[in-house]
């Protein structure tokens, strides 16, 4: 892995728009950046959230 072009800085998740990905129960946001080659995310999931599938 390598890491280049990642600017220092904080990330106001909230004004990055969430991609919704639905589980058998409830749903995960995924909230994306991208810096270069390198993807930053950060995951909510809603109360009881379970997944329709594993990695």
């Amino acid at each position: 892995m390598e890491l280049t072009a990642v600017p220092f800085g904080t990330t106001d998740w909230s004004t990055v728009e969430p991609v919704i990905h639905p589980g058998v129960i409830g749903k995960a946001l995924w909230r994306t950046c991208h810096f270069g080659t390198t993807r930053v995310r950060m995951v909510e999931y809603t109360p009881g959230y379970l997944a329709d599938h594993w990695c």
